[in-house]
C-alpha cells in the first residue's frame, strides 16, 4: 500500500472516531464508517484519479444496511430510491460508457450509487451540489491559470464533500428542530 493510501486510511479511522463521538446517538457507527470509506476513497482519487471499487462497494453495503434498519417496511421509500438510482445512475452509466470514462468515470458512477443508496431522494441534491462545486473549482483553476481546458479533475472528492454537507445539514436541522 502506498504511503498516501496508508495516511488516508489513518485519517479515515480518525474521522470514524470523531464522527462517533460528535454525533452521539446509538446508531452513529454506520454513518461514521460510511463517510470514512468515502473520505478514504476521495483522498485516493485526488492522488491517483482512480476510485477503489471495493471501497465504493463497502459504502454501498453500509448504506443499504443503514436503510434496511430504518426503512425496511417502507415500500414507498425503496421505490423512490430505486427510481432515483435508475434515473440518475442510468444516464451517468451511459455517459461513462459512451465517452470511455472521459466525461465521468465508472468509479464515480459506482460512488453515486452508494450516495443515492445513502441519501435516497437527497441524492439529487448531492449530484447538483457536487457538479456545482467541481464547476466552481474548475472555473477558479482556469481563472488563475493553474488549469487549462484539457485538465482532468478528480470528481470523487466533490461527490464525497457534497454528500457530507447534505447529510450534516439535514442531520443538524433535525437536531435543531428536536431541541426547539
Amino acid at each position: 500500500m502506498k504511503r498516501a493510501h496508508a495516511v488516508s486510511g489513518a485519517v479515515a479511522l480518525m474521522t470514524i472516531t470523531l464522527a462517533t463521538i460528535v454525533h452521539g446517538n446509538f446508531f452513529c457507527l454506520l454513518p461514521a464508517v460510511f463517510y470514512a470509506l468515502l473520505f478514504w476513497n476521495a483522498v485516493i482519487d485526488c492522488y491517483t484519479h482512480q476510485l477503489f471499487i471495493w471501497l465504493s462497494n463497502c459504502a454501498l453495503g453500509i448504506a443499504l444496511a443503514f436503510h434496511l434498519w430504518h426503512h425496511w417496511a417502507d415500500i414507498n421509500w425503496w421505490i423512490d430510491a430505486g427510481l432515483l438510482a435508475l434515473c440518475i445512475g442510468g444516464p451517468l452509466w451511459l455517459a461513462s460508457a459512451a465517452s470511455n470514462g472521459q466525461l465521468i468515470g465508472m468509479g464515480d458512477v459506482r460512488l453515486f450509487m452508494a450516495i443515492i443508496a445513502w441519501h435516497g431522494l437527497g441524492g439529487l441534491a448531492v449530484l447538483v451540489l457536487s457538479i456545482a462545486a467541481a464547476g466552481v473549482m474548475s472555473i477558479g483553476g482556469l481563472a488563475i491559470k493553474r488549469m487549462d481546458f484539457s485538465s482532468v479533475i478528480p470528481f470523487g472528492p466533490f461527490i464525497t464533500g457534497a454528500s457530507w454537507v447534505i447529510w450534516v445539514s439535514t442531520t443538524s436541522f433535525s437536531l435543531a428542530q428536536s431541541v426547539i
